[in-house]
């Protein structure tokens, strides 16, 4: 019998599903998979008006952004201010970002880390051309979130 590809995505979701019981027991599985539904109705349309507000300032693909392994300018810091923006201002926490992104903890976490460093830090030029790019970002996302 062939499985069609609703049959193979269900499988995958309820192998996951029994992994995840297994791993981290009935209660908390429930717990997440709540938290998960409500998390996703409040404020998803944010975290990709968030996206465009980042890919218009640095004038990159939506793709660079979120899959991109160049870690150079301008993609280094597009990816660092767009986790920035989503923690700081959108409310997102690192885990549901991880979650979102399909990106590891710890790498959303240095992103996050990075961009926090350069405002610390915005003595030299280069960081002070990054904290502009910054703000023009968070401007563009204000923008984007009031006209809806």
């Amino acid at each position: 019998m062939v499985k069609s590809t609703t049959d193979k995505s269900l499988y995958r979701i309820l192998d996951a599903l029994a992994l995840t019981i297994d791993s981290i027991g009935y209660v908390k599985t429930l717990h997440l998979l709540d938290e998960g539904r409500t998390f996703g109705n409040n404020s998803s349309s944010n975290i990709n008006k968030c996206a465009i507000a980042v890919v218009k300032t640095f004038d990159i693909s939506l793709d660079e952004l979120l899959r991109g392994k160049n870690r150079k300018y301008p993609y280094k810091y597009a990816y660092g201010i767009f986790v920035y923006l989503c923690y700081k201002e959108l409310g997102y926490k690192l885990p549901h970002l991880s979650i979102l992104l399909d990106k590891h903890k710890s790498n959303i976490s240095r992103a996050k880390t990075h961009i926090e460093k350069i405002i610390e830090e915005s003595d030299n030029n280069f960081n002070k051309k990054i904290i502009n790019k910054l703000d023009t970002c968070k401007q563009t996302l204000e923008e984007l979130i009031f006209k809806n």
